[in-house]
C-alpha cells in the first residue's frame, strides 16, 4: 500500500486533515469549501498514482484534465473571497475563469481531453491565478489597516497558492528555453513540482490554523 503514497499525497492528506479539523465549523462557505476540493484532489492523485503503477497511465489524461474544472472554479472563489477586502473583484475573477474556461474548451475541442493534457489551459490557469496572487500581495502593502502577517489566513493562503502557480509557470518557462530532456531532467522537474506542492500545501494548512484562531478570538 505505501506505493500509493507519496509526499504530494502524505502532504496532500495533511492538509485534509487540517482543513476538517480547523474549518468543519466555518460559516464561510467557500473557506469550507477547502475540506471538499482537498477530498477531491486526493481522490483524483489516488486514481492517477494506480493507473501509473498499473500500467494505465494514459488514462490520467483524462482524469487530470477533468481536475481542472473544478481547480479553477474553486482556485478563482478562493482570490475572490481574499482580494473582496481591499477591491470588487468579481468583475475580474469572472473574466479570468472565462478565459480559463474558454481556453479548456478551445483546447479539448482540438485535442480530445482523454488523450493528451491540456497544457495551454494549465498555463493560462496558472498565469491568471498568479496576477491575482501579486495582486493580492500590492492591495495588502498598499492597505492602511494593520494585520498580523503570522496570524492573517488570507496571506498565508494566497502566498501558498502563489508559490506554487507562479513556481510552475517559472520550471516550465526555464525547462522549455533551455531544452531540458531526459531521465535526470525528468526527475528535477519532478522534485520541483514536489517542493512546490509541499510549499503549498504547508502553507494551506497554517492558514486553515489561522482561520481557525481568528475565529475563536472574534467570538470571544
Amino acid at each position: 500500500m505505501t506505493q500509493y503514497l507519496t509526499v504530494t499525497i502524505a502532504w496532500e492528506l495533511i492538509c485534509f486533515v487540517s482543513a476538517i479539523i480547523f474549518l468543519r465549523k466555518e460559516n464561510n462557505l467557500l473557506w469550507k469549501a477547502n475540506i471538499i476540493f482537498l477530498l477531491i484532489v486526493i481522490i483524483i492523485e489516488e486514481m492517477g498514482r494506480h493507473f501509473n503503477i498499473t500500467g494505465q497511465g494514459k488514462k490520467n489524461y483524462l482524469v487530470y484534465n477533468l481536475l481542472t474544472i473544478p481547480e479553477a472554479f474553486f482556485v478563482s472563489g478562493m482570490f475572490y473571497q481574499i482580494l473582496k477586502d481591499y477591491t470588487k473583484p468579481l468583475l475580474l475573477v469572472i473574466g479570468g475563469l472565462v478565459l480559463v474556461m474558454g481556453s479548456y474548451i478551445f483546447e479539448g475541442y482540438k485535442h480530445p481531453i482523454a488523450q493528451e493534457y491540456l497544457n495551454t489551459t494549465i498555463t493560462v490557469m496558472s498565469v491568471v491565478f498568479s496576477f491575482y496572487g501579486f495582486l493580492y500581495i500590492y492591495l495588502l502593502i498598499r492597505s492602511e489597516g494593520y494585520v498580523v502577517l503570522r496570524k492573517h489566513a488570507p496571506f498565508w493562503w494566497a502566498t501558498g497558492a502563489l508559490i506554487y502557480y507562479f513556481g510552475g509557470l517559472a520550471t516550465d518557462l526555464l525547462f522549455a528555453i533551455f531544452h531540458l530532456q531526459g531521465h535526470i531532467s525528468s526527475k528535477l522537474y519532478s522534485y520541483i513540482y514536489m517542493a512546490l506542492n509541499t510549499l503549498m500545501y504547508a502553507f494551506r494548512s497554517y492558514s486553515f490554523r489561522c482561520r481557525y484562531l481568528q475565529k475563536n478570538s472574534n467570538s470571544l
